[in-house]
């Protein structure tokens, strides 16, 4: 299973309503739940699964204007780490991706923003945008044999930005 669920926005904390958290948590923690808490019941008849949930670097750093973001993303990881626990008697590994900025359809409009882009190259030790490709390699080694010994990890594909 890959848990690949995320929305956000640029608010201030002050500025959101109820709405626009409740769409966050929803979307980024309650879908992740739900599909993770149907999965595992065939799971657990199997006895040899992988969970993968992608989060963001941001579950530990925070951002200006995405405390629900980053709220969400935390709580996924620490989902993560709890199901890691709980179902390793079970051969079923969990593990998270944490990414920082990556170039897709959804952040198309954020990159053609000069000012943005710039704001968020500035983040980036690497001085570029990581590809969706980069995430994928990192979702197929974790769903991969080679990683059958590997649960509770939180593997970060961020361009170095948590050294910055």
């Amino acid at each position: 299973l890959v848990n690949n669920a995320w929305v956000g926005n640029t608010k201030a904390f002050a500025e959101m309503t109820e709405e626009d958290r409740d769409f966050i948590m929803n979307i980024n923690l309650k879908w992740v739940f739900l599909c993770t808490n149907q999965a595992v019941k065939h799971m657990l008849k199997q006895k040899s699964w992988k969970i993968i949930s992608i989060a963001s670097i941001l579950w530990k750093t925070g951002f200006m204007q995405a405390s629900a973001y980053c709220a969400s993303k935390a709580a996924v990881v620490n989902m993560t780490k709890a199901l890691a626990i709980e179902l390793a008697p079970h051969n079923i590994n969990v593990n998270a991706i944490a990414p920082w900025f990556i170039k897709t359809d959804m952040t198309k409009e954020s990159l053609e923003n000069n000012e943005v882009s710039k704001m968020l190259l500035n983040h980036t030790p690497a001085w570029r945008f990581g590809e969706a490709e980069e995430i994928a390699k990192a979702v197929a080694f974790l769903a991969s044999e080679d990683s059958n010994f590997t649960t509770w990890e939180t593997l970060v594909v961020d361009g170095w930005r948590l050294t910055h």
